[in-house]
């Protein structure tokens, strides 16, 4: 079973992912400015309550709004967190078998 981590437009990430399995080490590397921290931000305030306290200005330069998800196939949850430009954005739940919780 695996763990499916993304994060589109949030911050100085553009499109990133990283899948796993069960007991893998992931290592996030990568130049000055390639997204890195932006990355484990979006992550982490994929997984806070309050979703928009962490970072002031979450969405990328240039871009509408921007996405935190995360699958984990072994529980059978999806979890998106979405901002929008003037909006708190929103956090949902979904069931992979296609229950959806909100």
């Amino acid at each position: 079973m695996s763990q499916k981590f993304s994060v589109t437009d949030y911050k100085g990430a553009r499109d990133v992912s990283i899948e796993t399995t069960a007991g893998e080490l992931v290592i996030v590397a990568g130049r000055n400015g390639s997204g890195k921290s932006s990355f484990i931000d979006g992550i982490s305030e994929l997984f806070d309550p309050h979703g928009v306290k962490l970072t002031p200005k979450p969405i990328r330069d240039g871009a509408d709004s921007a996405q935190s998800e995360f699958i984990d196939e072994a529980l059978g949850i999806r979890l998106v967190r979405t901002w929008k430009k003037n909006d708190a954005g929103k956090l949902e739940a979904y069931a992979l078998d296609g229950a959806k919780y909100s």
